[in-house]
């Protein structure tokens, strides 16, 4: 960022400030949510208060539900990840083989280099 730039945006300091923090909130917390042994923790807590019988069997399955949907899908029942497609085995696709650029025989703009003396009027 360069001097000009940097003092212009010196009010938004405090709100890039802000948005840092909460963006920092918001990876711990989705940290902890989907947190294997944590997930495994309430499990447990479900079935202990299934065996007290403070809940029953109805809740503790929704419970149980809700807890596995949090678990990150790994292994060979996850769904398939997205891979190399037939199509791009095919190679890259070219939209324009010719391009916006001429031959470069005339040296000018087009072709990157100098600009003739006839363009320079």
């Amino acid at each position: 960022m360069g001097l000009f730039s940097g003092l212009v945006t010196l009010p938004l300091a405090p709100v890039r400030g802000v948005i840092w923090v909460a963006e920092v909130l918001t990876e711990h917390a989705e940290a902890q949510l989907y947190d294997p042994a944590r997930i495994a923790a309430e499990m447990q807590e479900i079935a202990d208060r299934l065996a007290a019988g403070e809940i029953d069997e109805d809740e503790a399955a929704a419970r149980e539900e809700e807890l596995l949907d949090r678990l990150p899908r790994t292994g060979p029942s996850a769904e398939p990840q997205a891979g190399p497609s037939a199509d791009a085995a095919a190679g890259p696709v070219v939209d324009d083989p010719v391009g916006p650029y001429d031959d470069g025989a005339s040296g000018g703009a087009a072709s990157g280099g100098p600009p003739d003396e006839a363009s320079r009027g």
